[in-house]
């Protein structure tokens, strides 16, 4: 039975598996969200908020744990540097996992990883849909303008 077992497996050896999470974690700090099995996006999200914490702590003991989880500076560097910061006073919670539906080819559960800031800023781009309303009312105004543009 498996009461109180909360280690991460998915499916293979320990070696594999820690590669796997450490190759998905690189790329949800590269790319900002990444599309994986929906297993696999629990696992991620279980080991990326905690090292969100630590970094957000600041201390040199922090730092090194960090880098021992994911042993490229300047990866930790970005990391620190610019995913922490628009956190600012957030506790938790840092990771949002979005069900996709099944896979075309074998039927498994798809998922997508992001973090949280980053799916508010793309979905509130309000200050440019404004410019644009207000450049097309000076354009219909302006008879000298052709319209052939609108």
């Amino acid at each position: 039975m498996r009461h109180q077992v909360s280690k991460i497996k998915l499916s293979r050896p320990k070696k594999e598996s820690l590669a796997i999470l450490r190759n998905l974690v690189r790329s949800l700090i590269l790319k900002g969200k990444i599309k994986t099995t929906n297993n696999r996006a629990k696992a991620v999200k279980r080991i990326v908020d905690p090292l969100v914490i630590k970094a957000k702590k600041g201390t040199v003991a922090c730092h090194r744990q960090i880098l021992k989880f994911l042993p490229d500076k300047k990866l930790v560097e970005k990391f620190s540097k610019e995913v922490i910061p628009k956190f600012g006073e957030r506790k938790s919670g840092f990771t949002r996992i979005i069900k996709l539906g099944q896979r075309k080819g074998d039927g498994a559960e798809m998922a997508q990883v992001e973090w949280v800031n980053q799916a508010s800023e793309e979905k509130n781009p309000k200050s440019e849909t404004k410019i644009k309303i207000s450049n097309r009312k000076t354009q219909m105004s302006n008879p000298n303008v052709k319209s052939s543009n609108l």
